[in-house]
């Protein structure tokens, strides 16, 4: 019998990469499927880099922002919410590296989409603005330059990353999503000025630590889950002018030393389950904020 031909050894990674690496990236996702071997080599993050710089022109300075209002939502956008992780990642690499800003509000072209794990190497990222979007998924690591957060009215969903190292974060909307799980003690830690968690689930007791806020002005924990008490510690807050907690299963009654709170001036706290101080102190300083709603609560107020 004829001897069995050995079959030919595959050829190098770095020569299929070199070839297939002048493809247009839409079309070379169909070679994957050749072998094991050359999927392999079109699926690394060094080819996509060079797939990209072969075939896209990238800006000279790279952008230091992203967004309708900068007329340059073009193919970064769409590589970087709807390729493969590869591609998002190079993408980030190659065109986002003085990313400061990136402000997409109201896209239909991101609706189902999730937020690319690749942000996270777009170390010059002051502000996230992902609004209205209908983004899903959890929420993937995002660089700790990073000082606002808007990710408001979207469908992200899963527990919320504690943000320990966010030292310059001063603005968090993640409300009207589909988080859950408590609130992390480690938010309390941050210079937030503005704080809004509101329509999630989340359930648990308001952190005793959210006197840790020292420069918070406006926190928002309504339409949640949240039960207990309403910890004196939110007493401590010495530059809050505005506090959501309606619409929660709190109980108990209200600290006593809220009415010493002087910049407070919208209150709304309604829920069943809560009393307020059937005091003087109380009374005035109900009477003296610019607008409150306690329509739920037991007592006079």
């Amino acid at each position: 019998m004829d001897a069995v031909k050995a079959s030919p050894p595959p050829l190098p990674c770095e020569l299929l990469q070199a070839i297939f690496s002048w493809i247009h990236p839409c079309k070379v996702q169909a070679y994957r499927l050749v072998s094991r071997h050359v999927d392999s080599a079109l699926t690394d993050l060094s080819f996509a880099r060079w797939n990209l710089a072969h075939n896209f022109r990238m800006p000279k300075p790279p952008p230091t922002i992203l967004s309708k209002q900068a007329c340059n939502l073009d193919q970064t956008t769409e590589i970087l919410f709807h390729w493969p992780a590869h591609y998002q990642e190079a993408v980030a690499l190659l065109r986002l590296s003085d990313l400061r800003t990136l402000d997409i509000l109201q896209d239909q072209r991101l609706h189902g989409t999730s937020i690319p794990n690749a942000l996270a190497a777009c170390k010059q990222l002051k502000q996230c603005f992902l609004n209205s979007n209908g983004i899903c998924g959890n929420l993937p690591a995002l660089p700790t330059s990073v000082t606002e957060i808007d990710l408001a009215f979207n469908a992200l969903s899963g527990l919320l990353p504690d943000f320990e190292n966010f030292h310059k974060l001063v603005l968090l909307n993640l409300g009207m999503n589909r988080f859950c799980g408590p609130i992390p003690v480690a938010l309390c830690n941050l210079p937030l000025r503005k704080l809004n968690l509101a329509g999630n689930q989340f359930d648990g007791c308001i952190p005793e630590s959210i006197g840790g806020l020292l420069h918070l002005e406006s926190l928002n924990l309504s339409q949640n889950r949240l039960t207990g008490c309403v910890p004196e510690s939110l007493c401590e807050l010495p530059w809050l002018k505005m506090l959501w907690l309606c619409d929660n299963a709190l109980s108990g009654m209200l600290p006593q030393r809220m009415s010493v709170m002087k910049t407070l001036e919208f209150v709304y706290i309604a829920n069943e389950g809560l009393t307020v101080p059937d005091t003087e102190e109380f009374g005035t300083f109900i009477s003296q904020l610019t607008f409150h709603d306690f329509s739920f609560f037991s007592g006079k107020y």
